[in-house]
């Protein structure tokens, strides 16, 4: 004779039965149900991406004053001033994370132009402040940890951060 529990087991599994059967019907019913849901996760999750890659490619197409340079405005090698002339303008027109961003490049073009180093377009932020000499070293460390923050870490810029940008450009000699 079996106990309780089994008893209960027994009752709580032919309700759970007797409910996916009215739910689902047969089993044909079910394998069919189960490849409509299938079809429905791999689109939900195809559209998904689609709509991701969209927004990627569009975030990069953005109105990034610095990326809508015309072919060679983003080389390192033109004068110092071009870079910081862009960067002024961008704060002028409120677009401080721009500013900070070609104030950024103003810098290096600046130490670059005096025989820092040898230009070599491969250098991260990092590997500039790596051969800048002592003089110039601890200016350079400022400008880079704020162009990283606003750049890469992509945090807000305002207006006090192009500011300082300007301070740490004139400690180089270039604002």
């Amino acid at each position: 004779m079996p106990g309780l529990q089994e008893t209960i087991k027994d009752r709580l599994s032919e309700a759970i039965f007797h409910l996916a059967k009215k739910l689902f019907g047969s089993a044909p019913r079910m394998a069919r149900v189960f490849t409509v849901l299938g079809w429905a996760v791999i689109f939900v999750a195809f559209a998904a991406l689609m709509f991701w890659l969209w927004r990627a490619l569009r975030t990069a197409e953005s109105t990034s004053l610095a990326l809508q340079a015309s072919p060679g405005e983003r080389n390192p090698a033109l004068p110092w001033h071009v870079w910081l002339d862009k960067a002024r303008t961008a704060a002028a027109s409120g677009a401080f994370r721009d500013a900070v961003h070609l104030g950024y490049w103003a810098g290096i073009a600046a130490l670059e132009q005096r025989g820092e180093w040898k230009p070599d377009r491969a250098r991260t932020p990092r590997e500039y402040l790596r051969v800048t000499s002592q003089p110039n070293r601890e200016a350079l460390n400022l400008l880079t940890r704020e162009f990283e923050r606003i750049w890469y870490a992509q945090q807000d810029a305002t207006a006090a951060d192009f500011e300082n940008c300007i301070r740490q450009l004139e400690r180089l000699g270039c604002a």
